[in-house]
C-alpha cells in the first residue's frame, strides 16, 4: 500500500482539487493564479517525511502534501510569489514503490526519505536500528 500523499487526503475527505479551492481559503498574501501555467523553472522535489510525501516551497520554507496525480505544487503559504504565483512543476523519485518498501516497517515517524538517500541507504540505516520488514 503506498504511503500518503495529497490525492489520498483528497479521496477520503472527498475535497476538490487544489485548483477548485476558492483564493480566499489560501494563506498566500496574493491569491494564486491557477489558471497561469507552470513557471519554467527547475522542478521541485518529492520527499518522505513521517510517512507523507511532501513538498518544501523553496522561497518559504513551508511544506505541504504533494499529489501523485497532478505533478504541480502551489505553496498555500507564499503562493509562488517568486514565480509570479504560477504553479512549480513537482519531480517524483522514479523509484517511488522501492523507497515506500524500504520504509514500510518502520514506525511512522521514521518513515522519511530524502533525494540524496538511495534505497541502499534506506536499508542500511533500518538494518541498523533494527526497523522495517
Amino acid at each position: 500500500m503506498p504511503l500518503r500523499d495529497a490525492s489520498h487526503h483528497q479521496r477520503i475527505k472527498g475535497l476538490p482539487a487544489a485548483a477548485a479551492i476558492p483564493a480566499e481559503h489560501w494563506n498566500a498574501p496574493i491569491p494564486p493564479n491557477f489558471d497561469g501555467g507552470t513557471a519554467p523553472v527547475q522542478p521541485l522535489k518529492v520527499e518522505l517525511n513521517h510517512g507523507r510525501w511532501v513538498v518544501e516551497c523553496p522561497d518559504c520554507h513551508g511544506a505541504q502534501l504533494a499529489c501523485f496525480d497532478d505533478h504541480r505544487f502551489m505553496c498555500n503559504e507564499c503562493g509562488n510569489v517568486a514565480v509570479g504565483n504560477l504553479w512549480r512543476a513537482i519531480e517524483w523519485p522514479a523509484n517511488r514503490a522501492a523507497i515506500e518498501d524500504a520504509v514500510i516497517g518502520r514506525p511512522e515517524a521514521n518513515q522519511n526519505w530524502l533525494p540524496v538517500e538511495t534505497v541502499a541507504d534506506l536499508q542500511r540505516q533500518s538494518a541498523a536500528y533494527g526497523l522495517g520488514r
